[in-house]
């Protein structure tokens, strides 16, 4: 029974990143692996080759355009593992007015990077460090900053953007 729930869960989540077409669902289904199973083969089969590849002795940096979306994987030399990886959006990307609905919605220690995506879609700016993911999102006039630890929402924060 194990095995036919493995296959199951296995052809699931193939499925799933076949279906991945546009960067926010690329990116969707990059956040949704694990720190521990991201691996080369899983980037690769989630966006394909990289745009890319910078070597330095501490380990590599995989770049990909998709777009206007700019994406970057730091790998270890060492434990040949992602370290880091960061997102951004075009210049000028802005999700309109902020709404007061969604952020009833964002519960620091309950809400997880998957759910905040879900809810809020791409971000314009995201770094996922190992124990840290920040993300930013750019309304009209604010800017809003979700600070997440081990993947879980701490705290958040809608600051005025001068910077537009």
């Amino acid at each position: 029974m194990r095995k036919i729930v493995f296959v199951f869960l296995l052809l699931t989540s193939v499925h799933v990143m076949c279906m991945a077409v546009t960067p926010a669902d690329r990116l969707l289904a990059l956040v949704k692996l694990s720190p521990e199973s991201v691996t080369r083969d899983k980037v690769t089969s989630i966006l394909g080759k990289p745009t890319r590849i910078a070597e330095s002795r501490k380990g590599s940096t995989w770049y990909y355009s998709l777009g206007t979306t700019k994406l970057t994987l730091q790998w270890s030399k060492g434990s040949g593992m992602a370290e880091q990886f960061s997102y951004s959006c075009g210049k000028g990307t802005t999700c309109g007015q902020f709404d007061k609905k969604k952020e009833c919605k964002l519960k620091e220690g309950a809400m997880n990077m998957q759910q905040a995506l879900t809810l809020l879609g791409p971000p314009k700016e995201m770094t996922v460090k190992e124990g840290k993911q920040i993300m930013y999102y750019n309304y009209q006039g604010n800017m809003l900053r979700l600070f997440f630890r081990n993947r879980t929402l701490v705290d958040y924060a809608l600051v005025e953007n001068r910077r537009e």
